[in-house]
Order: C-alpha cells, then sequence, then structure tokens
C-alpha cells in the first residue's frame, strides 16, 4: 500500500528529497496536500493494525520509522499534523515514541535523524 504514495516519499527521501529538513518547501498543489492526507491516512491505518496485534510495533518502526521522521521534518507538514483531524497519527507518535506531553518532536531532533541517516546512506553510495 505504500509504494501507491512514491512520488510523495520521493520529496521526503533523506538522500535528494526536496522537501525533506525545509521550513519553506512542502506540499502546495491541491494534488500534493490530498496525497499527504492520503499518506498520513495510512499510516493511521497501520495504528489500527498495530492497536489489534496483527502487526508489532518493533517490526513497524524498523520499516517505517524513517518515512515518518521525513514527514516530521519538514515544517508545512508538521503544521498539517498539528491539524486536530490527525489525533489517530499523533497517537501513532506517542506509540512510537515521538511524542512527549502532546508535543511533536523537536524539528532539530527529526532533522538530526535525517542527517543520521543521510549520512548512514552515504556509505552505500561510495
Amino acid at each position: 500500500m505504500f509504494q501507491r504514495y512514491d512520488p510523495l516519499y520521493s520529496h521526503l527521501r533523506f538522500q535528494g528529497g526536496n522537501w525533506v529538513s525545509k521550513d519553506d518547501v512542502g506540499p502546495s498543489s491541491k494534488k500534493d496536500i490530498a496525497q499527504l492526507c492520503d499518506y498520513l491516512g495510512l499510516f493511521k491505518h497501520c495504528y489500527m493494525l498495530l492497536k489489534q496485534n496483527i502487526i508489532d510495533l518493533k517490526t513497524f518502526e524498523s520499516i517505517y520509522k524513517t518515512r515518518i521522521m521525513g514527514l516530521l521534518s519538514n515544517e508545512i507538514i508538521r503544521k498539517e499534523i498539528s491539524n486536530e483531524k490527525w489525533t489517530t497519527f499523533r497517537d501513532l507518535l506517542s506509540e512510537l515514541g515521538l511524542i512527549s506531553y502532546g508535543n511533536l518532536p523537536s524539528v532539530e531532533k527529526c532533522r538530526e535523524y535525517v542527517n543520521q541517516r543521510k549520512t548512514n546512506l552515504d556509505i552505500f553510495d561510495s
């Protein structure tokens, strides 16, 4: 199901994504915003699967944390996630230990994670 969102994810990839770790560049067209909302909705669906013990948290985190941190590294997307309609997505973030006291992790923490991943990925590009 995540493959459907590869065009959006390509903007958030640690290597070369033009939205990753940005404050002023992100989804702006109606199409991009709609796809972002659908993408966040897919994560909400995953949270429901976690709550039903269909998938386990450790496996989910090992596969999808990088995608979530890419989302959280973008200020425009963070503003969308702060919207009341994304409480279930924020519940997922809480389950992953990414929210403390109801607050998203700092953008700096997300960007640090992204930069660390970039460095690790650079090893494979050599």
